[in-house]
């Protein structure tokens, strides 16, 4: 589904671009409508905007490249096996490596997203899945959204149904929660943890798709779940994020500020999210829950969810006169012996 068109502009003029660590700012003099979340490749961002328009800011650059290319996304942009992929409304998947866009298929009508693959993203549409070798699995339900699996497989759902699909594109199982409709998932060793709209994490046998546990959360997840050093995270809009250990049993929760936007995220700094209601970035300890570190919006709130880029978060918000401006967020760095476990 496309996110909602910003219709105010990014301005990269004086002060727009802030590294949250420092006083610097730096001005771009550009102005783009942003349509769909940055994408990150190799450290450069490539912004999508209006009328095909497209913006390279590279590392070390002072100001993004206008590119001469017109790539109108039709769904949102990935990137994947070493470059930039962008699925345009006349069904052509442009290929974008240094900055250089290139045709690699067409006849792709009709996606509802693209699902990083190699040696391509596979096409999820809404009666069928077409894989990076060219092959297509049919759907035994209409598709709405997809992500990918840690072991390169996909986890695809649309209505009451959810379909766990394999690294080469065989259909593992099909599972539909009693109640709710199945939400984004995530592979965690030899279970697939996934939340419903009603509001329960649920962790399924990623074999067979049998259910193993699952844990009333009272909201909605507000993304995937998260899983490391055998916890599993998770966020849900009743303002709490939390930690199940295998059993179901709870390890910590911690209650947000404001209602949680986007993530949770393992990265080695611990476990971050982003607020929308406090407009803010946090990082939790995922050994107790607690947080140690913050980072709050100068003004205005978030826009769209925060892209990461190793110790780098780029953030869209509104500034002032309801003007969007993208931040460049520097998270502390990890800790010397690693993540406390």
């Amino acid at each position: 589904m496309r996110p909602p068109r910003i219709q105010r502009r990014l301005l990269f003029g004086a002060a727009c671009l802030l590294i949250a660590s420092a006083a610097s700012a730096v001005g771009l003099g550009l102005d783009l409508e942003v349509r769909w979340p940055p994408v990150v490749l190799g450290g450069t961002l490539y912004l999508f905007g209006e009328e095909g328009r497209m913006q390279i800011l590279s590392p070390g650059e002072a100001a993004p490249q206008c590119s001469m290319a017109r790539l109108d996304p039709t769904v949102a942009p990935v990137s994947c096996a070493g470059a930039v992929w962008v699925l345009d409304g006349k069904g052509l998947l442009w290929r974008i490596a240094d900055g250089l866009p290139k045709i690699e298929g067409d006849g792709l009508e009709g996606a509802v997203a693209l699902l990083p693959g190699r040696p391509r993203p596979a096409v999820l549409c809404r009666d069928r899945l077409i894989l990076p070798s060219g092959d297509v699995r049919t759907l035994s339900f209409p598709a709405a959204s997809a992500n990918a699996l840690a072991d390169g497989g996909w986890w695809v759902r649309g209505g009451e149904e959810a379909a766990r699909f394999g690294p080469e594109g065989d259909l593992r199982w099909t599972w539909a929660p009693k109640k709710g409709s199945p939400e984004s998932a995530v592979l965690a060793g030899d279970r697939i943890y996934t939340g419903t709209s009603s509001g329960a994490l649920v962790a399924l046998a990623d074999r067979d798709g049998r259910l193993i546990l699952k844990y009333r959360a009272g909201g909605g997840l507000t993304g995937p779940p998260a899983a490391s050093d055998g916890l599993v995270f998770f966020a849900t809009t009743n303002h709490f994020v939390r930690a199940l250990r295998p059993s179901g049993q709870v390890a910590w929760h911690y209650r947000t500020e404001g209602r949680p936007a986007f993530g949770p995220w393992r990265i080695p700094q611990g476990l971050l999210l982003a607020e929308a209601a406090g407009n803010r970035l946090v990082l939790l300890s995922p050994a107790d829950g607690k947080a140690v570190w913050t980072w709050r919006c100068p003004e205005g709130s978030l826009l769209m969810e925060p892209v990461l880029d190793g110790s780098r978060v780029w953030v869209l918000a509104w500034g002032s006169s309801r003007t969007p401006w993208l931040h460049a967020v520097d998270l502390p760095s990890p800790p010397p012996s690693g993540v406390p476990k």
